[in-house]
């Protein structure tokens, strides 16, 4: 694999993967555009050539919301077309398979700076 790139891309170009299993919240939407809002977009949407999301549809929602009109975006030319199907459904399963931490400072931070209401 070549090295990624991150071309910024117009979110009136972007499409919803057809197949996405995510469904995001307004608390969950209203929770990343805090975020990003605090501290810009620095997580990539993963998207193919043509401009389907294959990852970063809550994010792209997220700005969207804020009014962002063009989005840091990584395409996957190294993903053959069954990797591209595929991959919108592995990631929420590796996400939420993997058990999360939240004793400690981690939520009571976030809730203080604004940007999660547990």
């Amino acid at each position: 694999m070549d090295d990624l790139q991150v071309t910024r891309v117009p979110i009136s170009e972007l499409k919803a993967h057809p197949r996405n299993s995510r469904r995001h919240g307004d608390d969950q939407i209203d929770d990343l555009a805090r975020s990003i809002k605090k501290f810009g977009f620095l997580i990539p949407v993963l998207i193919n050539q043509q401009k389907t999301i294959l990852a970063g549809h809550a994010r792209v929602e997220a700005a969207r919301k804020l009014g962002v009109t063009a989005i840091p975006c990584v395409f996957a030319d190294h993903l053959s077309e069954a990797q591209q199907r595929a991959y919108p459904h592995a990631m929420p399963w590796n996400i939420l398979s993997r058990g999360f931490d939240f004793r400690g400072r981690r939520v009571p931070l976030l809730s203080q700076q604004g940007i999660f209401q547990p």
